[in-house]
């Protein structure tokens, strides 16, 4: 696992999750409310590729 990553909710209510937990994977910056979209934009992707049907996905 790379890291909890937070979503835009989560980074916006200023909590320890969305600010501290990825120091316990090593990481030593915050999450940017832009990660969401773009893993999402990917998982999308990549599951497209393989086959596998999104609902409501472009």
């Amino acid at each position: 696992m790379l890291a909890y990553i937070p979503s835009v909710e989560i980074l916006r209510e200023e909590s320890y999750e969305g600010h501290t937990s990825q120091t316990a994977f090593g990481l030593p910056a915050n999450w940017k409310e832009s990660i969401e979209p773009l893993i999402m934009i990917e998982v999308i992707k990549l599951s497209k590729e393989i086959g596998i049907a999104i609902p409501n996905s472009k």
